[in-house]
């Protein structure tokens, strides 16, 4: 399972960050481990990440920040849940990469 903080302005998507689970897919977010920068993500899949960010923030009409849960399995991207607001991951990601 992958979690992803961003925030888009209608135009420009900023990638706040990756995070990956520790767990299998279907432990709460809130309940699970998870790395940041992901360790087993390659940039074609963090790149495909991004656009898929990108392209559900501007379908819904996202003015800020977003959080979206995809589960990677083989090639498939699966889209968990995607809540166009700020998550409690927000304040993780702020002081693990020091940008506020």
């Amino acid at each position: 399972e992958i979690d992803v903080d961003a925030l888009y302005d209608g135009t420009e998507l900023y990638l706040g960050g990756v995070m990956e689970h520790i767990e299998e897919a279907g432990i709460h977010s809130g309940d699970s481990a998870c790395t940041l920068p992901p360790i087993t993500l390659g940039a074609d899949a963090v790149a495909r990440i991004r656009t898929s960010t990108e392209a559900i923030a501007a379908g819904v009409g996202v003015r800020g920040l977003i959080n979206i849960q995809y589960a990677l399995q083989g090639d498939t991207l699966f889209v968990l849940e995607a809540n166009p607001r700020a998550s409690r991951t927000v304040p993780f990601v702020s002081k693990a990469t020091g940008v506020q």
